[in-house]
């Protein structure tokens, strides 16, 4: 149960990046597979950049 919560409260916070990068003109679905990617590489500081 504990896991689930977790599991709702991260796909919560990707709301975020999608939204940033739908504002920003960028493809949100590919920004976000890409964040993730970076993070799951150890960048867990990586974000987007909307100043492209």
């Amino acid at each position: 149960m504990e896991q689930y919560c977790f599991r709702s409260f991260a796909e919560a916070l990707e709301v975020i990046p999608f939204t940033l990068a739908e504002n920003a003109g960028l493809n949100p679905i590919s920004t976000v597979t890409e964040l993730r990617a970076r993070h799951a590489q150890g960048e867990k500081n990586a974000g987007i950049n909307v100043r492209k």
